[in-house]
């Protein structure tokens, strides 16, 4: 009888995940998950952005929030990512009826996963408020400077990223401070 090796033949993808939180000690909680994500067998060449100190873009009253983004390459796939990030946030402590917006122990958001474009109920990619919000930015703009993001017309857009935060208008008066 011959033994027989099964290799994987799904290719690794580029991905970019947003990390944030305001609740407890986010700066661990936020080392924790990085922990977990970089040693998950479908993850490799893990590397984040400085941690930024941010305000809430909120009309609910809460403390400010630590956020980083974080880049690797996965053998998964879009949906089984997410269902691995969403297991982490809840081994981290999320809270699953957690309200847009309100407080939070820890929040992971895929950002771009490779030259993907999904909308679904559950999942959307890119992320669809990415360019509004400068605590993507910012950290994003630590891991590169110009990325090729799928648009809906199935095309591939390059984004300069420091020309976007260059112009970016600031609509909820953010503030970003590294720490």
């Amino acid at each position: 009888m011959r033994n027989l090796l099964w290799v994987s033949t799904m290719q690794y993808q580029t991905v970019y995940v947003g990390l944030g939180g305001n609740i407890g000690d986010t700066k661990e909680i936020m080392t924790q998950a990085v922990g977990l994500i970089a040693f998950s067998p479908h993850i490799r060449n893990l590397e984040l952005s400085h941690i930024y100190k941010t305000t809430p873009v909120s009309t609910i009253p809460q403390d400010d929030y630590l956020n980083a983004v974080c880049r690797f390459q996965t053998d998964l796939s879009p949906f089984e990512l997410q269902e691995f990030l969403q297991k982490l946030e809840k081994s981290l402590g999320k809270k699953e009826d957690t309200p847009k917006n309100a407080p939070r122990i820890i929040d992971l958001d895929i950002l771009f996963f490779g030259n993907k474009w999904i909308k679904t109920d559950s999942l959307t990619l890119p992320h669809p408020r990415w360019k509004e919000r400068l605590f993507v930015l910012k950290p994003l703009s630590d891991l590169a400077d110009e990325l090729q993001i799928p648009v809906a017309t199935g095309h591939i857009e390059k984004f300069k990223i420091s020309q976007l935060l260059k112009e970016f208008t600031n609509p909820h008066r953010e503030t970003v401070v590294k720490i």
